[in-house]
């Protein structure tokens, strides 16, 4: 059993019940969902718990995001537009998150781009006779 943080202090599991997903709460059947439906309740929930954080941990995001922007890597972290936004006005304004770098420095890639290139030399004659 997990316990869900909410207003009041409950105990919850999430267990199988036949080919349905049950929600216990205190020991009491809240939920019985298909998996299918299941699935996308989880999904859904899991989404609007992810732009919660966005809004908690805004100012992480922005900086991680304008480190982004200002290396210009075109990835977005964030999606509320008011923090991509201040992302853009501090990569912009900000010269230090140029040279803070993302890690990715220090050792020299000896890799080569191209095709390879196939020599082909004659076989090797064999000799013919005792073996030696």
């Amino acid at each position: 059993m997990a316990d869900l943080i909410t207003r009041q202090r409950v105990q919850a599991t999430v267990r199988i019940d036949g080919l349905d997903v049950a929600l216990i709460v205190d020991g009491q059947r809240k939920l019985s969902l298909p998996w299918e439906s299941a699935l996308q309740l989880a999904a859904a929930i899991r989404y609007q718990a992810k732009l919660i954080e966005e809004q908690v941990k805004h100012e992480k995001v922005i900086n991680d995001q304008a480190i982004l922007f200002g290396h210009g890597i075109p990835i977005g972290l964030a999606i509320d537009p008011r923090i991509r936004h201040e992302a853009r006005k501090l990569a912009v304004n900000e010269k230090k998150l140029r040279k803070q770098g993302l890690g990715m420095g220090g050792i020299e890639s000896t890799e080569h781009v191209g095709a390879p290139t196939i020599i082909q030399h004659p076989p090797k004659k064999e000799v013919k006779g005792n073996g030696k």
